[in-house]
């Protein structure tokens, strides 16, 4: 993952990952946990207090969904690009139970 000059400091389009990753893979619970009433919520919320369009939230879920067991297709025909900045994360991330 991409760091800023501070080894703990995430840059912000990596926070915009992670936030897309959140919510692909526990998709409406991780609604619930946030305390959002629904995606759309969570997407201008989470994206706007990053500095992003909320759109570009939507697209790192839409992204990703193809890795986790969510009603969602998202892109599966296409290669995922996010997943360059999100490999670093620890394993867990992906395994534990959604």
């Amino acid at each position: 993952m991409a760091m800023q000059d501070n080894q703990n400091t995430l840059h912000n389009r990596d926070k915009q990952i992670i936030c897309g990753l959140f919510l692909s893979k526990f998709d409406k619970s991780a609604i619930k946990k946030l305390g959002f009433e629904s995606f759309t919520e969570a997407f201008n919320t989470l994206g706007y207090s990053l500095g992003a369009r909320p759109a570009s939230i939507k697209n790192y879920r839409d992204e990703l969904d193809p890795y986790f067991p969510n009603d969602r297709r998202g892109w599966h025909k296409r290669p995922c690009e996010s997943t360059a900045s999100v490999s670093c994360l620890p394993m867990a991330v992906w395994i534990l139970p959604s």
